[in-house]
């Protein structure tokens, strides 16, 4: 069934702020500029914002900022969730103000049925854990998450009358 927006807020981080967080972590104690291409890869093999799950390391390479010489630095995970953690807090943080909004009614629904996480951010290593101890809520990333936004779209297209609730609802005629 379809009721509309009860409450919604934005929150302004996505995955090219972790990517960011690790470019200035990296520069920051290593003294040595990487791109947004390397914080990429970081963020997808030793990144994560949970419990480390075996003192992954990883070979960075960028350019010494003092030399201007390439060198390369061995980063372990433990650091990368330390770059990365303040920007899923400001995730965690927004959900549960978000939460604390809500109307009771809707909020014992949420209870019951848990959060589900949607979108390619939903992927991070230790998110969930993360929201489900801050909102002491279940959740659970939805099977391929990063086509939750293309799935629903199809559903939008395919079904007129869904769409023009949308519309209503986002206060558009």
């Amino acid at each position: 069934r379809w009721g509309g927006a009860v409450l919604g807020r934005g929150v302004r981080v996505a995955g090219n702020d972790f990517d960011q967080a690790i470019i200035t972590y990296i520069r920051m104690k290593y003294g040595l500029l990487i791109g947004a291409n390397t914080a990429e890869r970081i963020k997808i093999e030793i990144g994560g914002v949970g419990q480390k799950s075996g003192g992954k390391t990883m070979i960075v390479r960028g350019r010494d900022l003092e030399s201007g010489l390439p060198r390369s630095v061995k980063v372990e995970e433990g650091e990368i969730m330390e770059a990365m953690v303040l920007k899923a807090q400001v995730i965690a943080k927004t959900v549960s103000e978000v939460l604390d909004q809500s109307p009771p009614e809707l909020l014992n629904d949420v209870v019951a049925k848990g959060i589900l996480l949607v979108g390619r951010g939903a992927n991070l290593r230790g998110l969930a854990t993360m929201l489900e101890h801050e909102t002491r809520i279940p959740v659970q990333v939805i099977e391929e998450p990063g086509m939750a936004v293309i799935r629903g779209c199809g559903i939008l297209v395919e079904d007129r009358k869904k769409l023009q609730l949308i519309k209503r609802v986002a206060g558009e005629s």
